[in-house]
């Protein structure tokens, strides 16, 4: 009975999708920085982390390095509002801003064995782990590869029809 547990909890946790999951358009309900902010697309909020104030205390001007974040959190909040992923069955991707009407195209690549997805657009390329959680698709980037400030943007989307 034991192995039969660990047999399903394991199967549950290494869920292999398939990239027809991904196919269709979707938009974003939430993301997360680094765990220090919170947005909720639908509501328009904002949370930030009081840990955020821990994190930044090193930076040369700690409260001007805490505006700027949150800045940056309220434009992506504006953003995410009017933005639009769609993937399509021959690989295609496509990013909408819904109150510009600009379509940019793209292309995507998904690992079903991984989990892992890479969208490519133009010369930008970004690489994101898949999961779903209560029907909405679930994307994790690494932020800050380069600065080596490394945090975790996740995006959670739902389907649209």
């Amino acid at each position: 009975m034991k192995a039969l547990f660990v047999f399903l909890f394991l199967f549950v946790c290494n869920a292999v999708f398939a990239q027809t999951e991904l196919v269709g358009k979707w938009k974003p309900v939430r993301f997360n920085i680094g765990n220090l902010i919170t947005g909720d697309v639908k509501a328009g909020t904002i949370v930030i982390a009081d840990s955020l104030d821990a994190s930044l205390s090193n930076d040369k001007d700690p409260e001007e390095s805490k505006g700027l974040m949150k800045m940056m959190a309220e434009i992506m909040l504006e953003k995410s509002s009017s933005w639009l992923q769609e993937f399509v069955p021959e690989g295609e991707y496509f990013e909408t801003n819904t109150k510009r009407n600009k379509v940019t195209k793209g292309v995507f690549k998904f690992d079903s064995n991984t989990s892992t997805l890479e969208t490519t657009i133009g010369e930008t390329v970004t690489n994101y782990k898949v999961s779903f959680k209560d029907n909405h698709l679930v994307l994790v980037t690494l932020l800050g590869k380069d600065s080596g400030k490394k945090g975790e943007l996740i995006l959670e989307l739902e389907r649209v029809n």
